[in-house]
């Protein structure tokens, strides 16, 4: 596909990345770089594809690289981490994880080229989502998820990647609802939220409520912008407080707490705050690897190489990705990073609020619910290791949004200069030499 069709190798990715390869999973393989499961495998099969069309288009690839300088600085300051990180295995599986969202970033920028590709992604996009539900809802019916309190997912995928997936395409179709009106994606949009409530992950409830308000408040006018964000906004507490079962997943011994003693005493509810043993886990981490070089930190993949070789069961995972780059980047990694965010985020807006067509709008609107998403997310899971699944979507939309205003200024461009050009038959294309015959 990378050599024959890379337009059908971006869609096939968006269409499939998500879906479940083992309906078991677990299964490992041994490799040079460790054990790897057949998702890790999909992972460096995209790599090397991804990599191919660029090397092919390099000269357009560096000129993104350079446009898009913040990202391109992050993952090479995480090359340069690994000069002294722990274990260079660990380190390239970690910058195959980080690299892969940009990739796909490339990708799509490199090798999309009119409106109609952009469309087709979209739906490739909304399919995915679809289609990973349908399987859930299956899998329920048919008892293939039958562990106690495991909430909506596909067999061989958790609950968190699960709605970390169709939380960011809910982006997308919520941003299509919002420009274009259409009964259609409204439908979707419920399916995909009570999907994400019946997964039942903490984090990708909030980011849902936070990422869709943010669609809402930049992507509406009048009272609504305002009305419909507060409102998301307060329901988001309400959940976790009114609703017994994620009362008791929100807080210790919930079970025995009331929504007024949680509500008249907030130091009560901060006392209570359930953190499934991750603050101790960050404290922890933030002692052996952050605290001892705090500036460059102790190299890319050193997280996950202490938790493999020193946990009790061989396995584990920080939990929090702003962790995770202070420990292996430092602060001068993780600042880079949030600044690369931070661009992308601005340019969405700016994308948005000066698009002239719905399609260009519905774009830029999703980047910019779905970069939300994605930062709320990273804070307390592990948003880098779903490639897959979350992290190729979410540059999928910034990059849509990205080419859609390249589109947009190259057609302006184009146009401007057709102004400007002497009205002679040879400068005109061939539309305007029949129009001038006719004149």
């Amino acid at each position: 596909m990378a050599l024959v069709a890379p337009m059908f190798l971006i869609l096939f990715t968006l269409v499939t990345g998500a879906m479940p390869i083992s309906f078991t999973g677990g299964e490992m393989v041994t490799t040079p770089l460790g054990a790897m499961d057949v998702t890790a495998m999909r992972l460096l099969g995209f790599l090397l594809a991804a990599s191919i069309v660029i090397a092919i288009k390099s000269e357009s690839a560096l000129k993104y690289m350079l446009i898009y300088k913040y990202h391109s600085l992050f993952l090479f300051i995480c090359l340069l981490s690994a000069i002294y990180a722990p274990n260079l295995a660990y380190s390239v599986r970690m910058i195959s994880k980080l690299a892969g969202p940009f990739l796909l970033f490339l990708l799509v920028m490199c090798v999309v080229t009119t409106h109609k590709e952009l469309q087709a992604m979209s739906k490739a996009i909304i399919a995915s989502g679809i289609l990973i539900i349908l399987i859930a809802l299956l899998a329920k019916a048919l008892g293939a998820n039958s562990v106690p309190g495991l909430g909506l997912t596909t067999p061989g995928m958790g609950p968190a990647t699960f709605s970390a997936h169709i939380v960011t395409v809910g982006m997308l179709v919520l941003a299509s609802l919002v420009m274009l009106r259409r009964a259609g994606y409204a439908v979707i949009l419920a399916l995909i939220a009570v999907a994400t409530l019946a997964a039942f992950t903490r984090i990708t409830i909030a980011a849902m409520f936070l990422g869709a308000s943010s669609i809402l408040f930049f992507g509406t006018r009048g009272g609504v912008r305002f009305i419909l964000p507060i409102v998301g906004t307060l329901a988001l507490p309400a959940v976790f407080l009114f609703n017994e079962k994620f009362r008791e997943r929100m807080f210790k011994g919930g079970d025995k707490l009331s929504a007024d003693q949680l509500i008249s005493d907030p130091s009560l509810a901060l006392d209570h705050l359930h953190g499934s043993g991750r603050f101790d886990a960050w404290s922890a981490i933030m002692v052996r690897l952050f605290e001892p070089s705090p500036i460059v930190g102790s190299g890319v993949g050193a997280t996950q190489h202490y938790y493999y070789t020193h946990s009790a069961t061989g396995l584990g995972a920080i939990h929090s990705e702003y962790i995770r780059l202070l420990a292996e980047v430092g602060t001068v990694g993780l600042v880079v990073f949030v600044t690369a965010m931070l661009v992308y985020l601005f340019r969405a807006l700016e994308n948005a609020r000066n698009g002239d067509v719905p399609q260009g709008k519905i774009y830029s609107l999703a980047a910019v619910g779905a970069i939300v998403t994605y930062l709320i997310f990273l804070a307390t899971d592990n948003g880098f290791d779903y490639v897959n699944q979350f992290g190729i979507y979410v540059f999928a939309l910034v990059a849509m949004s990205e080419k859609a205003r390249e589109l947009r200024l190259s057609s302006a461009g184009e146009i401007q200069l057709l102004n400007k050009a002497p009205a002679r038959a040879g400068n005109l294309p061939k539309f305007a030499k029949i129009d001038l015959g006719r004149r």
